[in-house]
């Protein structure tokens, strides 16, 4: 699914993985991933590709690292990854995960089946794009203007065992300005020019929720991390093949209860300039099986809240 705020180069582009694994050797776990391009940047990242053959590091993450769950934006649950399933779709998306509005775009997807899991869990992924506002940013009424966003609601069926659950979000090698608050867990991430791989001067804020939702019990940055016997690769891109440079990967953990659902929930905002990210935030205000409420407050604006349809 691509969720967009128009065709230009300027546009915010959202890709969101909802259909199946696939039969393909070149296919990753990856399911319910999202990487974002706004601002003419590249914000929020898939690792790459890295090297077919070969025993250098780009060889290594290759067979080690890039078809993980772990190097890609979304989350793992007990450390286990994704299994390699289905090989063969049986039946098209189901046409009522996606909701489409001149204003907003909606969709939604699930993944249950994780490689080395004790027992059954689900997770459920719901992103709502919310398109800019005519007359926000520097462009009163453009596509690319700033104003628009994204609430990511993550939903855990944990089943019957507590669960560790890891969420990552990766970012490019020449990002720069990376900070993550130690308190509400908020980080701020900055763009680079997919063509000349200089950085920009755009942002995206990665925006946890601390009011009604699952609090995250621990937030790091990893980069460049080499595996061991104690520790997985993480934090690498590889921009072509053959290549492999380290970058900075956020990283959250929670642990959930058994039984019932644990409801997380993200803001995501681009923006063309750098500015704090401490003064938006977004709260779960309810959530059953059939969709989240969520409020949404953006720097300068009103609250706004919105429904997040989860099945």
């Amino acid at each position: 699914m691509v969720l967009r705020s128009g065709f230009d180069s300027a546009a915010t582009w959202v890709w969101f993985d909802v259909g199946p694994y696939g039969s393909s050797g070149h296919a990753h776990r990856d399911k319910l991933s999202l990487m974002v391009h706004a601002r003419g940047s590249m914000l929020l990242v898939d690792s790459g590709r890295f090297a077919y053959e070969g025993t250098d590091t780009s060889g290594l993450l290759h067979r080690q690292y890039a078809p993980n769950t772990t190097a890609h934006n979304t989350l793992t649950l007990d450390g286990c990854e994704q299994e390699a399933l289905p090989a063969l779709a049986r039946a098209p998306v189901p046409a009522s995960s996606v909701v489409l509005s001149p204003h907003a775009d909606t969709a939604v997807g699930n993944m249950s089946l994780w490689t080395g899991l004790v027992g059954a869990a689900t997770h459920t992924r719901a992103v709502y794009y919310q398109r800019p506002v005519a007359g926000a940013g520097a462009e009163a009424g453009a596509a690319d203007g700033d104003g628009d966003w994204l609430a990511v609601v993550d939903v855990v069926d944990a089943g019957a065992s507590p669960r560790r659950v890891q969420a990552t979000w990766h970012t490019h090698p020449n990002a720069t300005g990376l900070m993550l608050d130690p308190e509400s867990r908020a980080a701020s991430v900055g763009g680079v020019n997919g063509s000349t791989g200089l950085p920009t001067d755009a942002q995206i804020c990665v925006i946890p929720a601390l009011s009604g939702a699952m609090q995250w019990a621990a937030a790091s940055v990893v980069r460049g991390r080499v595996q061991n016997a104690t520790q997985t690769w993480q934090g690498w891109y590889s921009e072509s093949y053959d290549d492999a440079w380290p970058s900075s990967t956020l990283i959250y953990d929670a642990d959930v209860p058994a039984g019932g659902s644990s409801v997380f929930a993200w803001l995501l905002i681009p923006t063309s300039t750098r500015a704090p990210c401490s003064t938006s935030s977004i709260a779960v205000l309810s959530a059953t099986a059939a969709a989240a409420r969520v409020r949404v407050v953006v720097a300068g604006a009103a609250p706004v809240d919105v429904t997040v349809p989860l099945a």
